[in-house]
């Protein structure tokens, strides 16, 4: 199993997972590229985007990353995605996108980690601030 590193932070409020999709569209917003590796490649690039950042709880949001990138040519073979609200969700590389709906006021650091098959990874992350 690939070895990560989480951020660790205090999260207040919950989430429900409202519905999942695979397939998703759009993506594109936050974006990371990481310098290549030993072996010449770069990590894959990782792309999160979201239908809201901000609202009234219950706030639901539609998370997208579409449009992530492998490091060298290979494919993508699965996401990691955190909500920043303590919960991690595991998705194959069919699965592009989810909605979830935060029930609690708070700030909900959430970000996105995409594997290739290579064995690299490449991360991004955005904010949802829920009033």
């Amino acid at each position: 199993m690939r070895k990560f590193l989480i951020m660790c932070a205090a999260f207040f409020g919950t989430i429900m997972i409202m519905s999942s999709s695979s397939e998703g569209s759009g993506g594109g917003c936050g974006s990371s590229a990481f310098a290549p590796t030993p072996d010449g490649f770069a990590n894959p690039v990782a792309r999160l985007s979201a239908s809201a950042t901000s609202g009234a709880a219950p706030l639901a949001v539609t998370f997208s990353w579409a449009g992530c990138e492998p490091s060298s040519g290979g494919g993508i073979t699965g996401y990691s995605f955190f909500p920043g609200a303590g919960q991690t969700y595991t998705y194959g590389s069919g699965t592009t996108s989810t909605t979830l709906v935060y029930q609690a006021a708070g700030t909900y650091p959430c970000w996105v980690t995409v594997y290739d098959d290579a064995g690299k990874f490449g991360t991004t992350s955005l904010t949802v601030t829920v009033h």
